[in-house]
């Protein structure tokens, strides 16, 4: 059992020698999946080194299971920079094609459904925010129904 301190170390070491090359992709997710847990700011962190390193490589794209692990994290977070962070940078890098269906039009809306099940009212204005701007792109439905109609309810509900 590795303790996040230690990974955020490791990762942070490598970052200041500019030797993250040193931490191969396969290590770099379990980074993410672990973090996600304890530290989601660092799991980004992280996510978005691997990002760059198989758009260098191969021009693979990063698992969705690896920002639905930052979803869950984010709740903990109890952060909206990091939210809007998150959703901008969701925005800028898939922003079209098949990448968006991925990244945009179903990660995004469970993003959101995910934040509105928070206490703090502000974490839950971040989710009617990336709701509204789903809603405002006309994203399909079909897609990701049930997330929302999930949300729909909890709208309803306040």
């Amino acid at each position: 059992n590795v303790k996040p301190e230690t990974l955020i170390a490791l990762f942070e070491k490598a970052k200041s020698t500019n030797n993250l090359n040193a931490i191969d992709d396969v290590q770099l997710s379990k980074m993410v999946f672990f973090l996600s847990r304890n530290n989601t700011r660092y799991a980004f962190e992280v996510l978005k080194v691997l990002e760059s390193s198989l758009a260098e490589k191969n021009g693979k794209l990063v698992s969705a299971i690896l920002y639905r692990y930052i979803r869950n994290g984010l709740v903990k977070a109890n952060s909206p920079e990091l939210i809007d962070e998150l959703t901008n940078h969701i925005k800028e890098t898939y922003p079209e094609g098949s990448k968006s269906v991925i990244y945009q039009q179903i990660i995004l809306p469970e993003i959101s459904l995910e934040l509105l099940k928070h206490k703090n009212p502000t974490m839950k204005a971040c989710a009617t925010s990336i709701m509204d701007y789903v809603l405002e792109k006309r994203f399909p439905v079909d897609l990701n129904s049930d997330v929302y109609e999930a949300f729909l309810e909890r709208a309803e509900l306040g």
